[in-house]
């Protein structure tokens, strides 16, 4: 399917190549060869010889910005737009087949790397709409979706420190960076549980190397502590294995643009003599920021796929499922109820958590949409509001009771509620600076290369920019956009995908050789006015053009390989988060434990039950019949972990 699509979209591209060649086009060298022939009085058409061309003003006298002082302005030949019209034509100069196969050959299949981006999986029919959704927003407005992107990966960085300053949360980092890339609406409850699944497990490996160590003696492991490692550990591997693999092949794609570019930049200052070879560059620097946007969104994609991202949600959601099983549980424990009603009520004040039938994992903890790598307009913070709640020793802060789980539970939805950090505020103008430092960098190539001035090309390329930039000022001022503003971006998105591409297909073809184009009309009496007749070897000769080429090739050429690089060290230093090894055991952290689970177990289902005298037998309490009932009721609902 997505060969097929590759193959559509080439061939839409390169279709209007080969129609254009049937308008009828005037070629500027016999124009050329024509004009220096009346100004010599050799020929004459429809009444002009060489007084009347300056009488009628079809001949351009003016200054010309950017001629260097050491080349004669008598050397240059230049005719006014209308003059251009009348003597040349007022049809469009297209570009010569091999011209345009060239550019094809060079840009158009270099830009396949657009297909790995991260699309959706191509099953079901909604999919469609969200893989449309997502491509509106990477490629019609890439400031917010390498903000997204970005920010993102930050937050997954920030794990990364996290879980090496305390190697016990590496699992909890990774499910974490996992479900921020997904939309959580959810309410109080669902970040309580969130933070007791995240968090509870530590405790229980900070006494696990206290009995080891011998510094606890005689104590059990706490059964909701074992059940919610048990739980995380799993979780977290299925997740891994469920994670979007290949990134090193797909980075090195990226190569094959860079590639091209470099022979884009020696088309450009090689003494090739034709015109079209500025073309190569100035296409190259206008859409040199999707490099960067796959590159991080490669990169971001580690941690959770989006074409697995409908199983992962079901796993996530009946996790939080059975870890609020489990703390609900663990609250009764610590309440030490007095009888078998008082423990019931205290269930079902819970909302009937026990319910599994009545009450499913899916419709009690739902996540919501995938949203991850920049392809929905969404705020994703659930890291950092998590992160900023939580101490770094997470022993001291919850002190083993469950109350400062709920207490950090709730001081996460606060967090949420608030502002943007400011964090994510540099980055989202990190981004924008980066997708406007290469649009801008396209802009100055073609308004300093003759005619100077701000023409067709310049102004297509800054459109486009404009446009793109609606949807990034709708995202700074809100989290979440209403349906009216969905709409409104979903809108604005589509237009500026359709410039970007009308864009591309009519310098390809030709579309901008026209006299209008030539004489760049949009600030005089400032700039432009003329048009000429010079091609690249007479530019470097003759303008002050090399300077600006230079800068545009070196900064737009900069800018994609550093944040290449800053990227694939970001992913070296955060692999930890997510790397398995397929073979390894699902419950490997408790392995050492499993010999004793059974003492264990009933040394936790006695706890808080009335003691018996010695004539009983002195052995352990049999424990009530609802205590056991919950306890298998939580064991049972991991069997869905364990295939």
């Amino acid at each position: 399917m997505r060969l097929q699509s590759q193959r559509i979209c080439k061939f839409l591209v390169i279709l209007p190549l080969y129609l254009v060649t049937e308008v009828k086009a005037y070629w500027f060298p016999r124009c050329e060869d024509k004009v220096l022939s009346i100004l010599n009085g050799t020929y004459v058409e429809n009444g002009i010889n060489n007084v009347t061309i300056r009488a009628l003003g079809y001949l351009y006298e003016g200054p010309i910005k950017g001629l260097k002082t050491s080349c004669p302005r008598s050397d240059i030949l230049t005719l006014t737009m209308e003059g251009c019209k009348v003597l040349c034509g007022n049809t469009i100069k297209v570009a010569q087949p091999s011209d345009a196969m060239s550019l094809a050959a060079t840009w158009v299949f270099p830009l396949a790397i657009i297909f790995n981006l991260p699309y959706e999986s191509y099953h079901g029919g909604t999919k469609v709409f969200r893989t449309l959704r997502a491509v509106l927003n990477w490629l019609g407005s890439p400031q917010t979706a390498l903000a997204a992107t970005l920010w993102n990966f930050r937050q997954i960085r920030r794990c990364h420190r996290r879980s090496k300053v305390n190697p016990r949360l590496n699992d909890a980092m990774y499910v974490l960076s996992c479900l921020n890339q997904f939309d959580l609406s959810g309410n109080e409850l669902f970040f309580k549980v969130l933070v007791y699944g995240l968090f509870r497990p530590t405790a229980f490996v900070h006494l696990l190397l206290q009995q080891q160590l011998g510094a606890a003696t005689g104590g059990a492991y706490p059964i909701d502590m074992v059940l919610t490692e048990e739980l995380l550990a799993t979780v977290a591997y299925q997740l891994r294995m469920l994670r979007r693999r290949s990134v090193i092949p797909t980075l090195g794609s990226l190569g094959v643009f860079l590639v091209a570019f470099v022979f884009s930049v020696v088309l450009t200052f090689g003494d090739l003599g034709h015109d079209i070879s500025i073309l190569y560059m100035a296409i190259g620097l206008f859409v040199m920021w999707l490099p960067m946007l796959v590159t991080f969104s490669i990169v971001d994609r580690n941690p959770i796929s989006s074409e697995r991202s409908a199983y992962s949600r079901k796993l996530l959601s009946r996790w939080m499922y059975n870890v609020n099983a489990v703390r609900v549980w663990g609250m009764r424990q610590e309440m030490q109820p007095s009888n078998d009603q008082s423990s019931a009520n205290g269930q079902n004040s819970q909302g009937n958590t026990t319910a599994a039938a009545v009450d499913p994992a899916i419709s009690r903890f739902p996540i919501g949409s995938f949203v991850g790598q920049g392809r929905v307009v969404h705020y994703c913070g659930v890291v950092h509001a998590v992160l900023e709640s939580t101490k770094v020793d997470t022993r001291k802060q919850f002190r083993n009771e469950a109350i400062w789980y709920d207490r950090c539970g709730t001081d996460v939805v606060r967090v949420l509620a608030g502002p943007k950090p400011g964090a994510w505020w540099a980055y989202a103008w990190t981004s924008f600076s980066l997708v406007w430092a290469e649009i801008m960098m396209a802009v100055m190539l073609a308004m300093m290369t003759p005619t100077v001035g701000p023409g067709c090309w310049s102004g297509s390329c800054f459109l486009y920019g404009a446009a793109s930039s609606m949807t990034f000022f709708f995202h700074l001022f809100c989290k979440e956009m209403d349906r009216f503003f969905k709409v409104v971006s979903f809108t604005l998105n589509s237009l500026a995908f359709t410039w970007l591409l009308a864009t591309i297909i009519m310098q390809l073809s030709g579309v901008f050789n026209n006299c209008y184009c030539f004489s760049s009309p949009f600030a005089q009496p400032y700039f432009g006015g003329y048009m000429d007749f010079g091609d690249l070897v007479s530019y470097r000769r003759d303008f002050n053009v090399v300077g600006y080429w230079t800068a545009a090739a070196a900064v737009g050429g900069l800018i994609p390989v550093v944040t290449f690089v800053i990227a694939v060290f970001w992913w070296l230093k955060c692999s930890h988060l997510w790397n398995a090894n397929e073979s390894m055991a699902v419950d490997s952290p408790m392995s050492t434990l499993y010999r004793r689970r059974v003492e264990t177990i009933t040394q936790a289902m006695n706890d808080g039950q009335p003691e018996h005298n010695e004539g009983d037998g002195g052995g352990a309490a049999e424990p009530d019949r609802a205590t056991r009932d919950e306890f298998f009721r939580v064991h049972a609902n991991m069997d869905w972990l364990q295939g």
